[in-house]
């Protein structure tokens, strides 16, 4: 049965790449809600899989990409939906902020027009009330002179102006749900707490549900209620925000924790030692094993469940199987 609070639902979501020379397994039964109102992280270092859950929410892949599971959108499956139905749900009720605007973003049209698509395709604007409300939809991301910008080509904006192009496309139509596939990565520090201050007052007027996408923990300490930590397709860890920064389970969520720099602290960074494997030579068991201090044999044989340890927290490692019953 769906929560009515529920906005997203992910239920074993996997996905496989079908190449000439094999088939690589992208992720592998990935689940999680995300409620309304509420902000979901979800880390892991590049080649986790962070990217490609974005992608098959929103039926981006490519088409040598197979998606199974179920994904609900407000108890409604998009994954049952022809495209035709579902092109009427994204980028209306739900959209996407991509990493890079400037690939996003259409260099050759003004950022007024793309804005205008939005309103007209999805609203039935006509061109006048389309720039009207384009106008609007940028003041409200704090665009300054919105009436002049509406005119201007991607070009002539910085890359802290794009993005929030980008954030008032995505939101134009008040989506239920936005997926953020780590937006502030190309921002200086001083744009990044201004987009992000940014996206929480959206949330919290609109009551949008959103998923954050990001490598970044510090982020996502300030702006998550929740988190999943995502390796090889697997996820490790899933909890509070608060809980998996107070008391980390996994190995690989303690290293991520331990890779932050604290404050005042001159010495030399932790790192994790070892590399995210490439899909097409995950380990046999537990993927994280081999950069693991605690892997005993068991690890290198046997992939673990997710166990769960209440409150919503679960984690992915053999040390908590004796703990979890």
């Amino acid at each position: 049965m769906n929560d009515e609070n529920t906005v997203l639902r992910v239920e074993d979501l996997r996905v496989q790449i079908e190449t000439d020379t094999a088939t690589l397994d992208i992720l592998h039964g990935v689940s999680f809600d995300i409620k309304r109102g509420e902000t979901l992280g979800i880390v892991g270092e590049s080649g986790c899989g962070k990217s490609m859950t974005a992608l098959a929410i929103m039926r981006l892949a490519q088409k040598n990409v197979k998606v199974s599971g179920k994904i609900e959108l407000c108890g409604e499956s998009l994954l049952d939906m022809d495209m035709k139905q579902f092109r009427a749900i994204r980028g209306n009720r739900m959209s996407m902020i991509f990493q890079e605007p400037m690939t996003s973003l259409n260099p050759v049209f003004t950022v007024g027009h793309q804005l205008m698509e939005v309103f007209r395709l999805h609203q039935g604007l006509n061109k006048k009330e389309a720039r009207a409300k384009a106008i609007e939809a940028l003041r409200m991301v704090n665009v300054p002179m919105p009436e002049k910008r509406v005119d201007c080509y991607p070009f002539e904006l910085s890359g802290g102006l794009r993005q929030r192009v980008m954030i008032a496309t995505a939101l134009a139509c008040r989506p239920e749900l936005l997926i953020a596939d780590e937006p502030t990565t190309a921002l200086d520090v001083t744009i990044q707490a201004q987009v992000l201050d940014l996206m929480c007052k959206l949330r919290d007027e609109l009551g949008t549900a959103i998923a954050f996408i990001t490598h970044d923990l510090g982020v996502v300490s300030e702006l998550c209620t929740r988190t999943i930590v995502l390796y090889c397709g697997d996820i490790m860890e899933q909890g509070t925000t608060e809980d998996l920064f107070t008391k980390p389970l996994h190995p690989y969520t303690e290293g991520l924790k331990a890779s932050l720099p604290e404050r005042g602290d001159r010495g030399r960074l932790q790192t994790i030692p070892g590399a995210v494997p490439s899909a097409l030579d995950f380990p046999k068991g537990c993927v994280f094993a081999p950069r693991c201090p605690y892997a005993t044999e068991r690890c290198a044989q046997a992939k673990p469940p997710l166990y769960d340890m209440g409150n919503g927290h679960t984690v992915r490692c053999f040390r908590y199987e004796e703990v979890s019953k």
